[in-house]
């Protein structure tokens, strides 16, 4: 049996809570074991099995790009001269859960690839998790690795994911095409079923639409 294969298995299912990461064994309490791997190449995925593929689709392509937008996001974050510790942290965050989300579709040099880039990500902020993390991920010392680079290739995109709000609450989410008319997003946004379920038969007072980020629907209480 293939331990490491095994491993990543499970840890592309690994939640992170307040800084700490967790993997968890579905094999009735079962001890997770598992060998090592050796430090990965230029790319991630040095390991035989985890090897990215040469032009990544569908689950592989959203985490990727998922796992890019993060560092551009947290790097920004850091140039910015701000330590800002909530900022940086959510969009950890937004990575591991996409990770989560995408374990059964998603291929495992995908998902490693992504929990690689997220304790990298993390280690400013939280160096004794994010060390721990990316060492059972890896055998590598995060310390000694170069800060992870946005590709541009990953953060180009057709799409965008706009929140949708129902009285400036997070109710739910739509993937949306970049060039889409915003009062066909609005018309869509306000009839998805999360948000109606939240507007009921409540007057819709005002929409506040900020273009390619936030859809807000004001309702009277």
């Amino acid at each position: 049996m293939n331990h490491s294969a095994d491993a990543i298995s499970r840890i592309g299912g690994a939640e992170y809570r307040q800084g700490t990461i967790s993997v968890q064994s579905h094999s009735h309490g079962t001890r997770l074991d598992w060998q090592r791997p050796a430090p990965p190449g230029p790319g991630h995925g040095g390991q035989p099995g985890f090897q990215l593929p040469d032009a990544p689709e569908g689950a592989d392509l959203a985490l990727l790009r998922k796992a890019h937008w993060a560092i551009d996001r947290v790097t920004g974050v850091m140039a910015s001269g701000r330590f800002a510790f909530n900022s940086a942290i959510a969009a950890v965050m937004e990575l591991t859960n996409e990770v989560s989300r995408q374990r059964d579709e998603a291929g495992p040099g995908a998902r490693r690839a992504a929990l690689e880039i997220a304790n990298s990500l993390l280690f400013p902020f939280a160096p004794h998790a994010a060390a721990d993390g990316y060492d059972l991920l890896t055998g590598a010392r995060v310390w000694e690795q170069p800060w992870p680079e946005a590709d541009p290739a990953y953060l180009a995109s057709d799409t965008y994911e706009l929140v949708c709000q129902v009285n400036g609450k997070l109710r739910s989410r739509m993937t949306v095409q970049v060039d889409c008319d915003a009062e066909k997003i609005k018309a869509d946004a306000q009839a998805d079923e999360k948000l109606a379920a939240f507007i009921g038969k409540n007057k819709i007072l005002k929409v506040i639409y900020v273009h390619n980020k936030l859809h807000n629907i004001v309702v009277a209480p």
